[in-house]
């Protein structure tokens, strides 16, 4: 299965997995030998050892994961919630965050 919005051939049969949009200026992530490293706005690197018989893979500000167990994924989304103003945040890509309305003049 091929996605559109991430170029990577994506196997579904054998674990599950979800896909998570960085959105913010400046977020990147990295893989490299079962860790995942994120720049999300912080003066320092955020770096998650990758559960074991999981796998990642990123793409500019996408990263998918696959997991057979664990909340992996969710752990990645609280290291930066979504901002209810201007939705900047980690969010999975096919659950946008709502916003909020802004000041009326």
């Amino acid at each position: 299965m091929f996605s559109s919005r991430f170029p990577v051939k994506i196997n579904t049969t054998r674990t599950t997995g979800s896909i998570l949009k960085l959105h913010g200026v400046g977020f990147k992530s990295f893989c490299h030998k079962g860790v995942t490293a994120f720049q999300l706005g912080y003066s320092h690197f955020l770096v998650r050892r990758l559960p074991y018989g999981a796998t990642a893979r990123t793409h500019k500000q996408v990263v998918a994961v696959f997991a057979p167990r664990g909340n992996f994924t969710y752990q990645v989304q609280q290291l930066r919630v979504p901002n209810s103003f201007t939705s900047r945040g980690v969010y999975p890509l096919h659950r946008p965050p709502t916003t909020k309305e802004g000041k009326k003049r």
